[in-house]
């Protein structure tokens, strides 16, 4: 591969996706650059980061990467031409989220390889219905003008199933992985508070969270629990641990009983049951999440309904050993499709039949 399309313009920024994923791709023989300007952490921004390590691995002028470190990429607004002109000149590939920018940058500036990164939606919509709620009927004529050099970046193999055609064949599976971070403390369990741990972010802010805490809140709340996540606003409830440090959650999953994951999604999952599962915390979910659909038929903790969830998470805050030992044994396989064996082995694999790499 000829220098620039070994570099990747990487705009995602995501706190834990970053620091797994980026490596990744270095790893893979790509020179990757992040953005270092983002607004506020705030909104869609309260889980992202800054790094200025990966530098070191471009081979960019200096004047070039400064511009690129003081622009913002996610600002609401179109990207100067000497910045996509020095996007086209020195990158060939561009991995990117489903924004207005830094999306419709882009789509309507990139000459290069496009990859749109994308984690899950819930049931009730497809991605092609994503792209026309924030971009209208024009992000069509910008599919049809790159659709032989866009791929649609699943994270998981099942994103793809129910979208159009176009996205269907395009589909290109990278992987989520977890980082060494939360993998350092493989088996750590203890399991020495009698609680039930539930994470829930944007309670007051989001619609959607709102909801999934006031079902939690009706249908467990009369077990010991305690809910952690992000909050943009006080949440009145002496039961969550607003925005905690990860040290702290990291104790939570260490002593806590049970992790309890609400799921239904088919098509989207969180961090937390896999992070659970590697510390070895027991986790109980429902059979019709994507976490089941990942790990397969036989993994203990899947569940029904919410009768045999209370049932278990029951079992589980009494200590029934055998109820224990049973889900933790068999959740062992809810951390194999998230370390960096197979992420690393998968992206090669397709990354290669894509052509973004040459087969090793």
């Amino acid at each position: 591969m000829q220098n620039k399309e070994r570099r990747i313009l990487w705009l995602l920024n995501h706190k834990t996706l970053m620091p797994f994923e980026v490596p990744l791709l270095q790893s893979l023989g790509f020179e990757v650059f992040t953005p270092k300007v983002i607004p506020n952490h705030t909104g869609d921004f309260r889980s992202t980061i800054v790094d200025f390590s990966y530098d070191s691995g471009l081979t960019i002028p200096d004047d070039v990467l400064r511009k690129l470190n003081s622009f913002d990429f996610y600002a609401d607004r179109p990207w100067p031409s000497d910045i996509t002109a020095a996007l086209n000149h020195y990158f060939g590939i561009a991995i990117t989220c489903i924004m207005k920018y830094p999306f419709q940058g882009i789509m309507t500036g990139f000459s290069g390889k496009v990859i749109m990164r994308v984690f899950g939606v819930d049931n009730t919509m497809t991605y092609g219905k994503v792209l026309h709620l924030i971009f209208g009927e024009q992000v069509d004529s910008w599919l049809e003008a790159v659709k032989d050099r866009f791929w649609f970046g699943e994270s998981y193999e099942q994103l793809a199933e129910c979208e159009a055609t176009f996205l269907r064949d395009r589909a290109l599976f990278l992987p989520v992985g977890i980082p060494q971070s939360v993998w350092r403390f493989q088996n750590t369990w203890q399991g020495t508070d009698k609680q039930v741990l539930f994470v829930c972010s944007n309670i007051n802010d989001n619609p959607y969270y709102t909801k999934v805490y006031r079902d939690f809140k009706e249908q467990f709340g009369d077990f010991p629990h305690v809910i952690v996540g992000q909050q943009g606003s006080p949440v009145s409830d002496s039961h969550v641990l607003a925005n905690v440090r990860d040290d702290q959650l990291r104790e939570l999953f260490q002593r806590s009983k049970v992790l309890y994951y609400h799921s239904h999604e088919a098509r989207h999952l969180h961090y937390a049951p896999v992070e659970a599962a590697i510390f070895g915390t027991p986790v109980v979910f429902y059979r019709d999440s994507l976490l089941r659909r990942i790990a397969g038929d036989e993994v203990h903790g899947a569940v029904d309904n919410i009768h045999h969830a209370r049932e278990l998470v029951s079992r589980l805050l009494q200590s029934d050993c055998e109820t224990v030992e049973s889900l933790r044994q068999s959740q062992h396989v809810l951390q194999c499709s998230f370390t960096r064996e197979y992420c690393e082995r998968t992206f090669r694999r397709n990354l290669s039949k894509h052509g973004f790499l040459l087969p090793s």
